[in-house]
């Protein structure tokens, strides 16, 4: 197993080392002859993404390898990386095209990657690459690539901004929610989970409550704006079973129960309204309550606990937004049945009672259909 280990290590850094010299010998950017004048971009089929998605299962055995091999490893490791970091030092002067340097700097990456975990990574492993082959101009670039491998503590280190110090934690958390916010603006939402995953830890670590709060809520919305509600209602559950005294909790629970509810966890959501509502008790049950629980007793067919929720809103927020939504869909209800009548009479309170509202422009375009439905003569047989 051990040989097995070392060998699958061996072939992991030749390889590694083969494709990358050889792309960097053979085929990297370089300035163009007398008379040429264009720049070759990168090695085809060379790509740093691939090659540290391809190797890392094989880094991930190589750290657990038998104490006493250990040692063969980094070394074999190191050799391989002085060969690439001098390989690319050597070819970065030779060219000026960003994203051919960008290129060279990935290539770089790669096996300083593999061989230090995200977590692990110190402002020793960057001054190493500041060494050979980097300069802080290339940081940046080093830095964007960190964060779009999902190593969102790496980027961190690279970005220059975080010293060891005892404000570390919170320099890092203020740079992990920005980086978040960076990935999800690229339109990368993998990274963007993986700054907040690292956020999460940091702060649950620091015992920093507002920090963890904020990350979790930027969590949730990354994972339910990529279609995964169910996913960032779990998270939002945590928050809350594990923060008693978070300050907005009202509004968190109500985003909760509609992450549910857009997931089609009508059931779910509906346990978990009626439970806050125990909680809370009748007189301060929140109305975002009353209506999920409204809204998923319609969706599963109890009309008459659907009717009871709504009287209970009613009763206790008759001027409240989500009134009118209830008044909306009651009225769709009627629409479905050919209740006309009372399709418009629900419509038109919607109009008086909530004319600032969205749901009143929606009720105004319903009435208007349903005039010229009910003005149309009927059809003859």
């Amino acid at each position: 197993m051990t040989q097995c280990l070392l060998s699958a290590i061996v072939d992991c850094r030749d390889g590694a080392t083969d494709r990358l010299l050889g792309s960097l010998v053979d085929e990297a950017p370089l300035l163009p002859a007398a008379g040429d004048v264009a720049v070759r971009h990168g090695a085809s089929g060379v790509d740093a993404h691939t090659l540290l998605a391809e190797y890392q299962p094989l880094a991930e055995m190589a750290q657990g390898a038998p104490t006493p091999h250990r040692g063969e490893v980094a070394l074999a490791c190191a050799e391989a990386q002085a060969s690439i970091a001098a390989a690319v030092a050597k070819a970065l002067p030779t060219v000026a095209e960003e994203g051919a340097r960008r290129f060279l700097v990935e290539l770089s990456l790669v096996l300083p990657f593999l061989a230090t975990a995200d977590d692990r990574w110190d402002p020793k492993a960057t001054e190493a690459l500041l060494r050979a082959p980097l300069s802080p101009a290339h940081l940046p670039m080093a830095e964007d690539f960190a964060l779009h491998c999902g190593r969102p503590l790496t980027a961190c280190g690279l970005s220059r901004l975080v010293e060891p110090s005892t404000g570390r934690p919170a320099a890092q958390l203020t740079y992990l929610q920005s980086a978040a916010a960076r990935m999800s603006a690229a339109r990368d939402p993998r990274a963007a989970v993986r700054c907040c995953e690292a956020g999460i830890r940091i702060a649950a670590a620091a015992g920093d409550q507002n920090a963890l709060r904020a990350i979790t809520v930027q969590l949730a919305a990354v994972l339910a704006d990529t279609g995964n509600p169910i996913e960032a209602a779990r998270h939002l559950e945590g928050l809350l079973a594990g923060n008693a005294q978070v300050t907005d909790r009202s509004s968190l629970v109500a985003r909760r129960l509609d992450l549910l509810y857009q997931a089609g966890a009508y059931e779910e959501a509906l346990h978990a309204a009626g439970q806050e509502r125990d909680i809370a008790g009748a007189d301060k049950v929140a109305p975002e309550v009353l209506h999920l629980l409204w809204a998923c007793q319609r969706r599963l067919g109890h009309a008459a606990a659907a009717e009871t929720s709504a009287a209970q809103l009613f009763d206790r927020f008759p001027r409240h937004p989500l009134a009118a939504g209830i008044l909306l869909g009651e009225a769709v209800d009627a629409l479905k049945t050919l209740d006309y009548r009372t399709a418009d009479r629900l419509l038109a309170q919607v109009q008086t009672d909530f004319p600032g509202s969205k749901y009143a422009a929606q009720a105004t375009e319903f009435r208007e259909h349903l005039a010229v439905t009910r003005a149309a003569p009927a059809h003859q047989p």
